[in-house]
């Protein structure tokens, strides 16, 4: 098999390894003992962990619950509630920035923006982080195009609404501001790779036990992670809509009394727990305080569940053929049940699996045959590229849209020779598969291809991934927060009347691109300040909640 060089090298950073679905940057480096399990290759790490659990501190409940909830707090709570509990150095503090802004411009900027210090040191997975960013970025694009760009019908269709002849609506162009489902499939993937990718390196070397703590860690770890930043912003946003009357992210109809629209918040957060008849009740996922973006939360939780079970019933297989067989027929079962974003977590692993095969080859055959012959190897090259182009041509493919009067599929020229019978449409989200296949192939071009691979590299598309979460969850309510501004944006380029009354002109797009790049700054300071003040501390109160249940369960169980 061709092989990834750069893929899978094992680096260490700051003495431990990071957490895949954290940042690619040092910053994070504080990992616990079972995260060393879920992320190391190295021997005997789970082994030191399972001991050094079995002898942990006997500390009180209380006071080890206090200790979690204060050590998460943010810098800019007085930090004597916290520093009897987390002391750390001001080097560390300046570093990751919890500990308050630093002096002179350029720094201070750098720490407004939370933009990443360069040099530092990067982990594997880092093309991952930065391609996972620019997917969150392609959704921000996405949904800040609605109603100022019609994009439902596809280019050369005809009609006489929507400008379906636009240049701007050809394949390919139209990611630009179309591309928000293929991202979200995108996501699901990069998902699979990057929380399994460590788990197979386990399992491929027979480390049984190892794979039970690190699937543990990742299980109990995983819930509060994802859903602690959607609950802090959906409150806030809540709070915020009912103070001022004025919400941000979507039009919202009050409750009569703040006892029954808090009711209504907490019955939203329940109603994204894990989707078990998705997308039977998909309306139901749809959060009104944050601009419905957090639906995709619980089915990234329910995939993470899913692929980790698919781990733990394969753990005993070394053999990369038979788990891909496997896989597979589990790919299959959640095709015909509709579960597409399963689909996705299940292909990211099968690759992440691929490539570590691949790098377990480049190393036996370094000594001996080296690599490739130099036409084998341009071959394999044009056939990633052209692989890279048939990602980037589904993903551009327009969604499904019907003739209100006939129920009838509208033609999507450069798609429609593919597009399935409208049947289909009726018991399955045919769209979002053909979306899946666009994404994956994007993901294995840039896996294969190294030289992009160094390019996500670069401290922009890393920085785009350290703010991912921050930029997805957040994109809806600075718009709604800036959307007051609509009129002036227009007025400034000699437009009268609203956008609605616009038609497409120079002028016109002028306006939209000076309101995406008046937004694009701000959006990027609220995503930073959500990472450092709600994304990063949820990732450490998910893992001090960790040991903090080990710690009770194993007293308790030695007692």
């Amino acid at each position: 098999m061709a092989s990834a060089p750069r893929t899978l090298r094992h680096d260490k950073v700051e003495g431990d390894d990071v957490e895949l679905d954290e940042s690619a940057y040092s910053n994070h480096a504080a990992v616990d003992h079972a995260e060393a399990a879920l992320l190391s290759n190295y021997d005997n790490v789970a082994g030191q962990d399972i001991e050094a659990y079995s002898a942990t501190k006997s500390t009180t409940g209380a006071g080890s619950l206090l200790a979690i909830l204060c050590s998460n707090l943010p810098f800019h709570i007085p930090g004597i509630f916290r520093r009897s509990y987390h002391p750390a150095s001001s080097a560390a503090s300046s570093r990751d920035g919890s500990g308050g802004p630093p002096r002179g411009f350029w720094p201070f900027l750098g720490w407004v923006f939370n933009y990443p210090e360069p040099g530092q040191k990067l982990r594997k997975t880092a093309w991952l982080d930065a391609l996972r960013g620019l997917a969150a970025f392609n959704v921000f694009l996405f949904h800040w195009a609605e109603v100022w760009v019609n994009k439902d019908a596809g280019w050369g269709s005809g009609g006489e609404w929507n400008n379906p002849d636009a240049w701007w609506a050809a394949p390919f162009i139209r990611l630009i501001f179309d591309g928000g489902s293929a991202s979200v499939s995108l996501f699901f993937s990069i998902s699979g790779y990057v929380l399994t990718s460590r788990i197979l390196g386990l399992i491929r070397q027979e480390k049984t036990e190892e794979v039970l703590v690190a699937l543990s860690s990742a299980v109990m770890r995983r819930g509060i992670r994802l859903y602690m930043p959607v609950i802090i912003l959906t409150f806030i946003l809540m709070n915020w809509a009912w103070v001022t009357g004025w919400p941000l992210a979507r039009v919202l109809d009050f409750e009569p009394s703040y006892p029954r629209e808090l009711w209504r918040w907490y019955t939203q957060i329940t109603h994204l727990w894990m989707p078990l008849r998705y997308p039977d009740r998909s309306f139901q996922i749809l959060n009104v305080y944050d601009g419905t973006v957090s639906w995709t939360i619980p089915l990234e939780y329910y995939g993470s569940i899913v692929v980790w079970l698919a781990l733990l019933f394969t753990a005993r297989i070394t053999s990369f053929g038979i788990r891909a067989t496997l896989f597979g027929i589990l790919i299959f079962m959640y095709t015909v049940t509709d579960e597409w974003y399963v689909v996705q977590f299940l292909v990211g692993a099968i690759y992440a699996e691929y490539q570590i095969v691949c790098e377990e080859q480049r190393q036996k055959k370094a000594e001996t045959s080296g690599s490739l012959p130099p036409s084998r190897g341009r071959l394999r090259k044009a056939g990633i590229i052209a692989l890279l182009i048939l990602g980037l041509y589904l993903s551009s493919m327009p969604g499904h849209w019907t003739d209100l009067k006939t129920d009838e599929l509208q033609p999507r020229p450069f798609y429609d020779w593919f597009i399935p019978p409208r049947e289909w449409y009726r018991w399955t989200q045919v769209d979002r598969f053909i979306w899946d296949i666009g994404s994956d192939c994007i993901l294995i071009a840039f896996g294969e291809l190294e030289a992009l691979q160094r390019f996500l590299e670069k401290r922009p598309f890393q920085y785009l991934g350290k703010i991912s979460f921050g930029l997805y969850l957040c994109h809806m309510t600075v718009r709604g927060f800036l959307k007051p501004l609509d009129d002036s944006y227009l007025r400034l380029w000699g437009l009268e009347h609203g956008v609605l009354e616009q038609v497409a002109s120079l002028r016109y797009a002028g306006a939209y691109w000076t309101r995406i790049l008046v937004g694009m700054p701000i959006l990027f300071v609220v995503a930073g300040l959500f990472e450092r003040w709600v994304d990063r501390p949820s990732i450490n109160m998910a893992r001090n909640f960790e040991k903090l249940a080990l710690r009770l369960g194993g007293r308790a169980a030695r007692g």
